[in-house]
């Protein structure tokens, strides 16, 4: 049963990666190890939590919609995390490394 599942969840991703084109969408990031499926407004926790959706669910809600561009995208898990925890990604937001330092000396 376990070995389903592991599969189910690799076609999953797979299919997230393909159809966004097997890059992060803010660094270009390419190994499917570290790509995972975005909520571009940051409303990922609140989906988890109002549906009580785990992961695999979300991104199967995600498939069945076809991956519309104005709710999910690709994002690398560095990406994806500074986003969600620093709501923006210092790639886009051109944040160096001093910025980020004295903003957390702050």
């Amino acid at each position: 049963m376990s070995c389903i599942g592991t599969q189910d969840r690799a076609k999953l991703k797979l299919d997230m990666i393909q159809h966004f084109g097997f890059a992060c969408a803010c660094c270009g990031e390419q190994h499917p190890y570290f790509l995972t499926l975005d909520h571009v407004q940051n409303d990922g926790a609140s989906e988890r939590r109002d549906r009580f959706y785990n992961e695999q669910q979300i991104y199967r809600e995600a498939r069945r919609e076809g991956f519309p561009a104005d709710k999910y995208q690709c994002l690398c898990m560095n990406c994806n995390f500074a986003k969600g925890h620093f709501n923006e990604c210092p790639h886009r937001a051109g944040i160096t490394v001093e910025d980020a330092l004295n903003k957390l000396a702050e």
